[in-house]
């Protein structure tokens, strides 16, 4: 980064970009067949299984580089005994029927693949005839847009002849293989017996040491051809992660306090919110956890780059004043009563924030929490106001932008008040996205400005960068604020890219505070900050006396753990407002223990108040202009009206209670199992086949390398017992499965024909129950509390088995048994199971189409039912059935080339707003890498980094018990890169950096229809409505609005509502009726008055924005203090 100052210049600068958007065109087209070549033959080189060339297992696609990395020693033994062909690269699709493919060819037998016969292999098309996604006509059975899969051949030729994608003028067949194929003449076409691993073609079962040393070398390259190219852009290097939560604070700030009795208002600003803050943090062992940085007061000059001298002055003279002159230096200034300590306490408060930030920026501690008094986000320019002196996070972000040269911060301001002083401030300048959530009451509250109001987007250069999200309703709580960073904040920062956050971390709009009675997320993703500063002010939280809120401790810390997913994990918190003290200690406490890393508290499921989704609708509209990530949102005149927001029920209280945080005995947060035998599930007749042993060795060797096996706990391996496979699988399905460990080859070679994709060997059954067993042990560990998450790497993957037959690679579903098992043997109720294969998990999907209790989230290519497994059960369109019905969600994409864009736009709009109301007590991720960069079947771009984030999100849920269980993945680097930075972040890593760019079009009319089709399930969709993709930001798009004066309210008949199955359900693995005896919490409804007066409606954003000067433009509507 330019301008960055030391020392350490690393620590201050960005990191070096790791995520490159995807290019328009991809990879080369494979070249076409020779015409004259066939092997239709009668005689056959070795045995030839018959295939379709639509089915999954598969053409040849690209081959990689020569220069790929060598296994280890071990390694290349193990590989040695494996038989390879130089085929290798296989495409996995769905079967369609294709009226080229020669009708000899067995559909019973497609998903077999021919050893080739011949080096006639054609390279002769040019590369110029690549095509994109969007060129291919839907009538084109074509499954992967970027990097087409063979056509089938017109002269009736197998796929024995289907060619290499190579370069023209490559030499792919070395000197070994053509002497292999030579060796293959018509007397051994005519063999017809299946020659199994190791044994020799001339019919015997032992080999010479030359034939086992070129099988060795074959081995070897069958796994290089899976380590293939377009990595490019990723930076695959060791990040430099700094480590600590650091804590700042001085004991000389409780020196003062409000000196006349008649000033009651001011002495909710007491020194016992700062003490008592400090002894729960204490007795919590909270303060000997993070890392103690020193206090210094502010300099002259940091505080003069904010402030005016006139102030400065004002205020420094103030230290030798006598009762009556600070007295009516007080009176100069709204809701401020000076004591003679109170400059110096609020230099140190100042100079512990810029402290906290220096340390962060300089790679000392990685995030932190400063505990200090006064506040100061009302203090503008020229005057103190509402209890501040100087304006803490303001001067903060000045020096981050002069001292360290930054040019994206990013400040949350979550204190129930507005902070009219950071807004003033920063108003036109663009370094700084200033994202306010605070109470408004069209004016009524304090402090009584108009530009507290949403339509207040910033000036000139800054217009669109200062985002007001104002609540008109007290009573609000949890679902409001976490919707609010859902649908606004996050998506915009991220955009954004801030290199620090701030949050203004004020409490007083907790439950109960009677100031605040009063949202944030899509934003942050586009800005993408550098620094985060947080406005922590907690009198929003439940019991404040001033914010007259219902925001629970644990929402407080759901919304830093959003905001630690950006600006790799620089956040700073500063302590601003909060006047319940026990609510706003343990709030402050909450914020430090996931700063930490703690896992966040479950909440119970969440439904936003109609009011917030008003506010919302209208923030989304007056932004669209300025923001490329707010492309779901339309008029208000689609919604249709409804009952208000069903108050929270007593199964919400029941269940929220019933889960704690994951806890962790052994003293680590992270289980890993793995058993090296799985690697014996071999495809005999094709060791060049996709869903190779090599995938989980690399994995490993990976996780060894980025020195994580040692920071997580080792898990027992074991077999799944009969029992456990037949909780979701039959007998008739198991029992075929166990005697494939008795068959010959040639049985084997029958029974796999039978099934779809599938490859069968005498080891195929125990892997796939040391698969299933040790998803179970991964599991328990995490319910069970002896680690707090868990990686599972294991094969072969499970997701498309079905209840009574193999598919797809997958012999047993892994995901889904281990969910039963949670369920069954562990009381878990609800789990959530998300897969991020790139293949529809229709296994799973179907095993639990009627079933409540288990929550299935699918991302995957659809590709109009093309792409495999080729079912219209991958639609968005299947929500499950009966009591299942609203549980079962695809977002189907369709075409290739989708990436880390596409994804995080379906986790944000999709995947966590449906997640966070649900509220899962488990949470499984069917973590299938094939949508990575590189991955030669799901031909996708999502990077190491885009899943990361992901599970950055998924580790907010259940308490952070998540568990990832390896599906598919073929691209030997990127799944080895991925799962290690996915087991980073479970380690509790910082994010890495993210590159946004905003999803395609196709994805986002994929994501809309999935929004559309679970509007009527999901009450926290009510946000997203039918929307263009046209020009979102243009005037006449903006101009299309509903009717003035209209509430907003969901779209969501009764009929359908989840609530009524929801309740239904198990919480903990018992019945409904412990839940009956919680109190049922009423919702809080302000009377109406006839005074009242609307908010200005959506349709008039444009003609509502306010003038370029906006100081001194509001008239307060009283002068009192707030309350």
């Amino acid at each position: 980064m330019e301008g960055a100052v030391q020392p350490p210049p690393v620590s201050v600068q960005p990191m070096e970009e790791a995520v490159q958007p995807p290019p328009d065109t991809v990879q080369p087209q494979l070249p076409p067949k020779d015409k004259e070549t066939s092997s239709r033959d009668d005689d056959t080189a070795s045995y030839v299984l018959p295939v379709n060339r639509t089915d999954p297992a598969m053409a040849i696609l690209t081959h990689p580089p020569a220069d790929t990395p060598e296994l280890d020693s071990t390694s290349r033994e193990d590989n040695a005994a494996i038989s390879t062909s130089e085929t290798a690269d296989v495409q996995l699709v769905s079967k369609v029927e294709d009226p080229q493919v020669t009708p000899t060819v067995s559909v019973e037998n497609a998903d077999q693949i021919t050893v080739p016969t011949s080096d006639n292999q054609s390279t002769t098309e040019s590369s110029e005839k690549t095509s994109e996604a969007s060129d291919i006509p839907p009538s084109v059975p074509e499954n992967v847009p970027h990097n087409p899969t063979l056509p089938p051949a017109s002269d009736g030729s197998s796929i024995g002849d289907v060619t290499s994608n190579q370069n023209e003028g490559d030499d792919f067949q070395n000197d070994d293989n053509r002497k292999q194929q030579k060796k293959t003449g018509k007397k051994g076409r005519k063999k017809k017996n299946v020659t199994p691993t190791g044994a020799g073609r001339g019919g015997g079962n032992h080999q010479s040491l030359q034939e086992a040393m070129k099988k060795g070398r074959k081995a070897r390259k069958a796994e290089a051809e899976f380590d293939l190219p377009d990595l490019s852009g990723l930076s695959l290097e060791e990040r430099v992660v700094p480590t600590g939560t650091g804590v700042v604070f001085d004991e000389r700030m409780a020196d003062y306090h409000c000196l006349w009795e008649d000033l009651s208002d001011c002495k909710a600003e007491r020194p016992t919110r700062f003490t008592e803050t400090l002894k729960l943090l204490r007795q919590r062992g909270l303060v000997d956890r993070c890392v103690a940085i020193p206090s210094r007061p502010a300099t002259r000059d940091e505080i003069l780059s904010i402030h005016s001298e006139d102030l400065l002055g004002k205020l420094e003279s103030s230290v030798t004043m006598e009762m009556d002159q600070l007295r009516q230096l007080s009176e100069t200034f709204e809701d401020v009563a000076i004591h003679p300590k109170s400059f110096d306490s609020a230099l140190l408060s100042s100079g512990c924030a810029l402290q906290l930030m220096d340390q962060v920026l300089t790679g000392k501690v990685r995030n932190g929490m400063a505990v200090v008094r006064p506040p100061g986000h009302h203090a503008d320019r020229d005057a103190s106001c509402g209890y501040c002196l100087f304006n803490t996070v303001a001067i903060a972000a000045k020096q981050a932008l002069t001292k360290y040269g930054l040019d994206r911060v990013l400040i949350v301001d979550w204190d129930v008040h507005f902070g009219n002083g950071t807004q003033d401030l920063f108003y036109d300048d663009p370094r700084v996205l200033f994202f306010s959530i605070h109470r408004y009451e069209h004016t009524e509250y304090w402090p009584h400005m108009e530009r507290a109001n949403y339509n207040f987007v910033g000036r000139g250069a800054g217009k669109g960068y200062n985002v007001n999200v104002p609540w008109n309703k007290t009573g609000l709580g949890d679902p409001d604020y976490i919707a609010a960073f859902q649908q606004v904040l996050m998506p915009m920062a991220y955009e954004f890219a801030p290199q620090l956050v701030l949050v203004s971390a004020g409490f007083d709009s907790a439950a109960g505070d009677r100031m605040g009675d009063m949202v944030l997320m899509p934003m942050t993703y586009e800005f993408d900050p550098q620094l985060v500063l947080v406005s922590a002010g907690f009198d929003s939280a439940a019991g404040d006396p001033k914010g007259e809120m219902n925001t629970t401790p644990a929402a407080y810390a759901h919304l830093l753990h959003m905001l630690k997913g950006l600006a790799e994990g620089k956040v700073c918190a500063i302590m601003e407002g909060g006047y319940n003290i026990q609510t706003l200690s343990e709030c402050v406490a909450m914020c430090v223990e996931t700063l930490l890393g703690d896992p966040c508290p479950p909440l119970p499921p969440l439904h936003p108040d109609p009011s917030s989704m008003e506010t919302l609708l209208n923030v989304l509209g007056v932004h669209r202009k300025s923001w490329k990530c707010f492309q779901y949102q339309v008029s208000k005149d689609t919604l249709t009206s409804e009952e208000g927001q069903l108050p929270q029920t007593s199964e919400d209280v029941a269940h929220w209670r019933s889960v704690e945080r994951g806890t962790c005995a052994s003293g680590r947060e992270v289980g890993l199992v793995y058993d090296e035998a799985m690697t014996n599930h071999v495809n005999i007749w094709f060791p060049g086949h996709p869903e190779q042993p090599y995938r989980i060795r690399r994995i490993m060797q990976a996780l060894d390398r980025h020195r994580l096996q040692d920071r997580c706990v080792k898990l027992e391996s074991r077999l799944a017992t009969e029992e456990e496979l037949l909780y979701l699988h039959t007998s008739e399905h198991l029992q075929l499965m166990q005697e494939t460990a008795e068959m010959t080859p040639r049985q084997l070679n029958r029974t796999q024909a039978d099934f779809n994709s599938i490859f069968l060997c005498n080891e195929t059954y125990k892997c796939a129950c040391l698969a299933a067993g040790c998803s179970m042990n991964a599991v328990e560990s995490v319910v069970t509390g002896s680690v707090r998450s868990a990686v599972a790497v294991v094969r072969p993957p499970g997701h498309h088995a079905e209840v009574d037959k193999p598919c797809g690679f997958c012999i047993f579903n892994s995901a889904a048994l281990a969910a039963r098992y949670a369920q069954r043997r562990l009381g878990v109720g609800r789990v959530l199971i998300l897969d991020w294969d790139i293949h529809h998990g229709n296994g799973t999907q179907h095993m639990f189409e009627e079933d409540p209790t288990v929550l299935y989230i699918s991302i995957h290519r659809f590709d109009n039912g093309t792409f495999f497994p080729g079912s219209p059960d991958a639609d968005c369109t299947v929500v499950g059935s009966g009591p299942g019905e609203g549980f079962t969600v695809n977002v189907p994409w369709s075409r290739g080339g989708m990436g880390d864009p596409e994804y995080m736009a379906a986790f944000q709009q999709v995947v966590m707003p449906i997640a966070y109301e649900y509220s899962p007590e488990l949470v499984i991720v069917s973590a299938g890498f094939d949508a990575a960069r590189g991955d030669p079947l799901g031909h996708c771009d999502v990077t190491p980094s885009g899943y990361a984030h992901m599970t950055h999100m998924l580790s907010s849920l259940a308490g952070g018990r998540v568990v990832l269980l390896l599906e598919g993945g073929y691209n030997l680097s990127s799944i080895s890169e991925s799962m290690s930075e996915c087991t980073k972040i479970f380690l509790g890593d910082p994010c890495p950096p993210f590159e946004y760019s905003p999803p395609c079009e196709e994805a986002v009319k994929s994501i809309l229809s999935t929004l559309h089709v679970h509007q009527k399930y999901w009450r926290s969709l009510a946000f997203q409505v039918d929307v263009g993709t046209n020009d979102s930001g243009s005037d006449d798009s903006s101009n299309n609005s509903g009717t003035a004066g209209t509430e907003i309210e969901p779209n969501r008949p009764e009929s359908t509502d989840l609530d009524l199955k929801m309740e239904q359900l198990s919480i903990s693995g018992e019945g409904k009726d412990n839940q009956n005896t919680a109190e049922v919490i009423e919702e809080k409804r302000p009377e109406e008055t006839e005074g009242d007066t609307a908010a200005p409606p959506i349709h008039d954003h444009l003609q509502l924005q306010p003038s370029d000067n906006i100081a001194g433009q509001d008239q307060l509507a009283s002068h009192s203090p707030p309350e």
